[in-house]
């Protein structure tokens, strides 16, 4: 098939003032020193609504999360990164419940480490930076995307299996997602969301196979 087109990529409305920006949405906000303190407290965290994080997010070893809608920061996401004395991989389960959104966002960059198993991901994958994979030292990272993906730069082959139209009519085109843009650049980014939406955000199964 083809190389699809570069098209520009589509901004998010993070933290502005608008009440449709995922700040303004939010159910819970923390620091990210709160939200540290929050998984030390409970390894096995279940998250509803959209939680906001300024900051960074590290979910480490031992940390198994699930979030019934969206992880929002607007530092940088790592799962499985990073020093952690527990003994078991890190685990993320994002599922998509209602009409709010779902997904797993970070204005910087978003990397699965070598210390996380099984990502789950039922909705948008956004990173403003980089999305990084890592491959496990003691287990190979299993990464199941069905959603989206919008990255300013991928720095690993992942292989990606499209479904079908029926199965993503949730998810496409981006609007559809509920995920809020800047009001300032709903004109420009609309025609691109939408032109693009055949090479990011058709319903997938991502998936990042052994090495």
């Amino acid at each position: 098939s083809p190389t699809p087109s570069a098209i520009q990529m589509p901004a998010l409305d993070f933290d502005s003032a608008d009440p449709a920006s995922y700040k303004s949405r939010a159910g819970q906000t923390y620091t990210n020193g709160e939200f540290s303190q929050l998984l030390q407290d409970n390894p096995n965290l279940t998250l509803n609504g959209i939680t906001y994080v300024t900051g960074n997010v590290h979910i480490k070893k031992g940390d198994n999360v699930t979030v019934n809608g969206a992880l929002v920061a607007d530092g940088t996401i790592t799962v499985g990164n990073g020093f952690s004395s527990a003994s078991s991989p890190a685990t993320l389960d994002i599922n998509h419940s209602g009409s709010e959104p779902s997904g797993l966002l970070a204005k910087g960059n978003v990397t699965f480490g070598g210390y996380s198993s099984a990502i789950t991901i039922d909705g948008l994958l956004y990173a403003g930076g980089r999305w990084r994979i890592q491959d496990g030292i003691q287990q190979d990272v299993g990464i199941n995307i069905n959603g989206g993906v919008i990255a300013d730069d991928v720095d690993h082959p992942v292989e990606v299996e499209e479904g079908s139209d029926e199965a993503f009519e949730h998810f496409q085109p981006v609007v559809d997602l509920l995920h809020p843009v800047p009001r300032a650049a709903d004109e420009n980014l609309l025609p691109v969301q939408q032109e693009g939406a055949q090479h990011f955000l058709q319903r997938t199964d991502l998936r990042h196979p052994p090495v």
